[in-house]
């Protein structure tokens, strides 16, 4: 250790005067020692105050509710953090001088917050995030289509399917120049039909039956309305074309569906149904 060495340990206190060379040098290893910790901690505080704190608090424009989860980064740099459950920010920034903070957050409009750094500054932000349209694909739909019209029309369609009988469809009826029923069911070969004051009367054209005393009777067709058998000698609750959807006619027992028979009849003669609408 050299003259001017020990001189500073003097002045510093380090050892005395008449302390010989290998006692100074490890005095001047605890004394140098002991004043280099104070010195960091030094430093390391300035360096704390060189620090800008940022804090601040996001909320939505529309609802004013808090948004956790923003984004926050220096425009061209890394990010810094993120606002919490109560959309609080807190970031330390050790940059100096103009810098723009950018808040963002998925399915929002990102924003920048252009600010004057300081060293030891401490600043607090407030600000709102606008939701940002949700533009979606076209939707497309689809589905089978379900029938709206009534039951006894379904029904109708299914039997005259089937062809078994005659039908006169809705779109004959609607073309029609017929007045009446009994006009339309004239032009049906296995029919015969009279009117008289309203009250429709129609037979069988294959013949007539026998009846209880074996005599010779006509073969009279039952008239169904809507599926409710209508007395013979009444006249029907509709008389125009343009009231009934369709009709359909069965003129004996091998062509009939069994759920056009009337409870307590045969169906030897026949049946016509009239669907209104």
């Amino acid at each position: 250790m050299s003259i001017l060495d020990v001189s500073l340990l003097r002045q510093r206190g380090c050892v005395g005067g008449g302390s010989r060379t290998i006692f100074a040098s490890l005095a001047a290893l605890v004394c140098l020692t002991g004043r280099a910790e104070p010195q960091a901690a030094t430093q390391a505080a300035t360096q704390g105050r060189r620090t800008a704190v940022i804090t601040g608090k996001i909320v939505d424009a529309a609802t004013l509710a808090p948004l956790p989860g923003v984004e926050i980064l220096l425009l061209g740099g890394s990010p810094l953090g993120t606002t919490d459950q109560e959309g609080e920010l807190r970031v330390a920034l050790a940059v100096r001088g103009t810098v723009t903070l950018v808040l963002r957050r998925l399915g929002y409009g990102a924003v920048g917050i252009p600010l004057a750094v300081e060293a030891g500054d401490s600043l607090r932000i407030a600000t709102t995030l606008k939701r940002l349209p949700q533009d979606l694909d076209a939707v497309r739909v689809t589905a089978q289509a379900v029938s709206l019209v009534p039951a006894r029309f379904t029904a109708f369609e299914r039997r005259r399917q089937l062809g078994r009988g005659t039908f006169i469809t809705p779109e004959q009826l609607e073309r029609t120049p017929s007045t009446s029923i009994s006009d339309v069911l004239r032009g049906i070969p296995s029919i015969t039909v009279h009117e008289e004051l309203g009250v429709i009367a129609i037979q069988s054209a294959r013949g007539g039956r026998l009846n209880p005393s074996a005599r010779p009777a006509p073969c009279r067709i039952r008239i169904l309305v809507n599926g409710l058998p209508m007395p013979f000698g009444m006249p029907l609750p509709v008389t125009s074309p343009k009231q009934v959807h369709a009709i359909e006619v069965y003129s004996g027992p091998a062509t009939m569906p069994p759920e056009l028979v009337p409870p307590g009849e045969d169906a030897f003669c026949g049946v016509v149904a009239v669907w209104t609408k």
